[in-house]
């Protein structure tokens, strides 16, 4: 049988398993909060152990990055990654819920920008975390 999971990577790049909604909104809080440096992120990431894989990335300053992926170990991309800017925290908390409700379809219907992972400028508006 196929188990979900959920995991947090917070500001200070701690992986959270299962995070609580509490602990998902202090996460966000802490990415939108002036006192930020500007430079972090969150990361919150949806998937089974044998098989899809769905993460959000919110970015101090409120762009978001949204990807697809075959598996956890993010061998196969499912879809280019897609992104917002200037997304209000609300906003930000929306995608996550839906994510932690495993609302997918909701999540690829919001207005995303595609970005493509071989033209350096769709790149440059988004600090990228290593995987």
């Amino acid at each position: 049988m196929t188990q979900a999971w959920f995991k947090l990577c917070d500001l200070a790049g701690r992986d959270i398993d299962n995070p609580s909604q509490k602990q998902r909104e202090q996460a966000l809080a802490a990415v939108y909060a002036p006192a930020s440096d500007g430079l972090g992120s969150v990361v919150f990431t949806f998937g089974y152990d044998d098989g899809l894989m769905y993460e959000i990335e919110v970015m101090s300053g409120g762009a978001v990055k949204f990807e697809e992926w075959s598996d956890a170990d993010y061998e196969l991309e499912l879809a280019e990654p897609r992104a917002m800017v200037n997304v209000s925290l609300a906003d930000a908390q929306q995608l996550w819920e839906w994510l932690a409700q495993r609302q997918v379809s909701k999540i690829r219907k919001a207005p995303w920008v595609t970005l493509d992972r071989n033209k350096e400028k769709d790149w440059i508006m988004l600090p990228t975390r290593q995987k």
